[in-house]
């Protein structure tokens, strides 16, 4: 098990390829973290200390390091997404002698995997894909969204660049097709005060009814997510905290976050089918998703 090898190399190797102020370095990819206490309570059922604790401990340590280094790679570490463990030990570093109603050792470890599955399907449907495809703008903020989790604040900023973009590009595509002169679309679209001009909510309600018959607010599902993840990104843009919600407001989390890039997904998924087929992006018809593996497992309480 991957926990089981979350042990410091010894020797540690130094690597004398990458420098730093003229030494070698020692990539790392683990952190310990000794908890001192009189003693501590090893029963199977208890959790001694708290994960909470544990996690609360190790994010104030990545939040200082982060701030002085400028990492913006180093981000907060979340129980259900690291491979973590807790040895308890004795005062000079050995093991425990074993006990047989107490434990030496608790972990818990959660694989997150994210893959593509290349079936023949869509090998054969790659080959359909023109060679000099570039995609689009919004097609490619919209992945980067999904891309962002589990930061909520990005992807939902992302998620909501895309659909603004998307139905402003839709729109412009199907003012082709009507007889509206451009510069009345124009002068519409553009009348030096944004206040003047039409809101998103009235490009993908009203300006999108005018030319299809369909009005996104006439889906209630698609049009409350659609609600939800405006609000997510206005609070997140003026106050630092993506929230939703009137009467109670609830923060964002990852798996709300996930959920609402999928619609999304979703949304610009309807768009597309109302629009001819030469303007819609290339697709299998699926909704693209993380594909996390979540494994959790115990491990024995007799374990060294």
């Amino acid at each position: 098990m991957i926990v089981n090898n979350l042990e410091p190399a010894e020797p540690q190797p130094v690597s004398s390829s990458v420098l730093v102020d003229g030494t070698g370095t020692i990539e790392a990819d683990m952190l310990q973290i000794d908890f001192i206490k009189p003693s501590f309570d090893r029963r199977p059922n208890s959790e001694d200390p708290p994960k909470e604790l544990l996690f609360l401990v190790v994010n104030r340590f990545l939040a200082r390091l982060r701030t002085l280094t400028r990492a913006a790679q180093i981000q907060p570490l979340r129980p259900e997404h690291t491979f973590w463990r807790v040895d308890y030990i004795e005062d000079d570093g050995s093991p425990l002698a074993r006990d047989e109603r107490n434990i030496r050792r608790r972990a818990n470890s959660t694989g997150e995997g994210r893959i593509v599955p290349v079936t023949t399907g869509l090998w054969l449907a790659l080959a359909s894909v023109p060679a000099d495809f570039e995609p689009s703008l919004w097609d490619s903020l919209l992945l980067d969204a999904f891309g962002q989790l589990p930061n909520v604040g990005p992807a939902i900023v992302l998620a909501n660049t895309a659909l603004e973009i998307r139905i402003a590009t839709a729109l412009d595509a199907l003012v082709q097709t009507v007889n509206i002169p451009p510069a009345l679309w124009q002068w519409i679209n553009d009348r030096g005060d944004y206040r003047k001009e039409p809101s998103v909510s009235e490009q993908f309600d009203s300006l999108l009814a005018a030319f299809t018959g369909k009005s996104l607010k006439e889906e209630s599902v698609l049009w409350g997510e659609f609600q939800k993840l405006r609000q997510a990104r206005n609070s997140f843009a003026h106050d630092g905290r993506a929230l939703i919600g009137k009467s109670r407001r609830e923060e964002v989390t990852p798996e709300i976050a996930t959920k609402l890039l999928q619609q999304a997904h979703a949304i610009i998924d309807w768009i597309d089918a109302l629009l001819p087929a030469e303007m819609q992006r290339p697709k299998l018809g699926t909704i693209p998703r993380s594909i996390e593996s979540f494994i959790p497992f115990d491990v024995p309480e007799d374990s060294p």
